[in-house]
């Protein structure tokens, strides 16, 4: 039986697109009152090494030391593999859910507990054994379990650009921020394309993850996954990984989805899972409705941005096979993909709850 350790803390959702370092500050004080544009003014005051980010690394880690009774600070840790047990090592010692950059640079969230084998001596213990993460994602706010092969893989990428490269961002306090974990080799993986299972395939994989061992231990993921079926697989492109797919399936219970499954495309393994909030949309029959009734018009109309209407006609558009995502300001949730619409010389995307943009913003740190 693996080891489970998670936190608990306030939920606060970002109150903007760009306010996600704000949310995590406003949860780590525990202040319902604090206000996260002003908290995020605050840190750009305080100043970083680097301008230009929504929320900076170094910002965070000061404004944290104003607001509560710990010095915090900022790790740009060179693997994912020292940035994971640096932050298990926070909530086990600390019993602090530390701040992390997550899609490279892009979005801030709280690690809020983790899964190992053992119980480790050391933030370095072979035995230890991570298996998987509990991330508080503002942006909703969903509470996601992740797998560590997906942790590593999907989430803690490392930031994009500037004096930062590379380096897997940890904001953090106490024994966790004093420790040097020791530096493994971790081997760039070889790129292999492989083919996507067959759609039918992925009820019964559904199933057998819900069941495996990989699957998330705490309560609530068990009671949401307790005595649901499969319906229907939602196939997604990561648009900043091409090389990537994965399909999200909603366990239903007398017909509603109580649990989104994330799976791998070509392997149906088991990668991570949101307990479904009663309004979440869980399949694509709002945003297909959406398109339908753009296309039976004539013209396309965002809440999003985009500009003036402008008319479509069906016979020169044509629509992206299965769903897309990549981490945007218009959707900071991977269980919020778009429906991507080619016509002349633009691209509409319409989220998975319906609302259609004319662009998605992708140019941002820190939000």
């Amino acid at each position: 039986m693996a080891e489970l350790h998670t936190l608990d803390l306030p939920s606060f959702a970002q109150a903007m697109p760009d306010l996600g370092g704000g949310a995590c500050a406003q949860m780590l004080i525990g202040d319902a009152a604090l206000d996260q544009a002003a908290l995020t003014r605050e840190a750009h005051q305080l100043g970083s090494e680097e301008p230009g980010w929504k929320m900076a690394p170094d910002a965070l880690a000061k404004l944290l030391t104003v607001h509560t009774d710990r010095t915090f600070a900022f790790h740009p840790d060179i693997t994912a593999d020292q940035a994971m047990r640096r932050c298990a090592w926070s909530i086990l010692r600390d019993r602090i859910a530390p701040a992390v950059l997550i899609w490279k640079c892009r979005h801030w969230a709280l690690v809020t507990g983790f899964e190992a084998d053992a119980e480790p001596n050391s933030i370095d213990d072979e035995d230890w054994g991570l298996r998987g993460f509990y991330l508080r994602n503002p942006y909703g706010s969903l509470d996601h379990h992740i797998d560590v092969r997906s942790w590593k893989a999907q989430y803690q990428t490392g930031v994009l650009h500037g004096i930062w490269r590379t380096r897997r961002v940890v904001i953090c306090t106490g024994a966790a921020a004093a420790a040097i974990p020791e530096l493994r080799a971790e081997p760039e993986s070889d790129f292999i394309r492989r083919e996507l299972l067959n759609e039918d395939s992925f009820a019964a994989a559904a199933a057998e993850a819900i069941r495996g061992e990989r699957f998330a231990r705490h309560p609530r993921w068990r009671e949401a996954a307790s005595n649901t079926v499969p319906g229907p697989p939602m196939l997604v492109t990561r648009l900043n990984f091409p090389a990537d797919h994965h399909v999200i399936v909603p366990m239903l219970r007398d017909g509603r989805a109580t649990l989104l499954l994330t799976l791998d495309a070509y392997d149906g393994s088991y990668r991570e899972s949101v307990p479904a909030p009663a309004d979440h949309p869980a399949s694509m029959d709002v945003a297909r409705a959406r398109l339908e009734a753009m296309l039976t018009a004539g013209t396309i109309r965002t809440e999003g941005g985009g500009g003036e209407p402008v008319p479509v006609w069906p016979s020169t558009s044509a629509v992206f096979p299965g769903l897309t995502w990549r981490p945007c300001l218009e959707s900071l949730s991977p269980y919020l993909p778009f429906i991507q619409l080619h016509t002349g010389n633009r691209q509409v995307h319409i989220r998975l709850d319906g609302t259609v943009f004319g662009e998605i913003s992708i140019r941002f740190s820190g939000a």
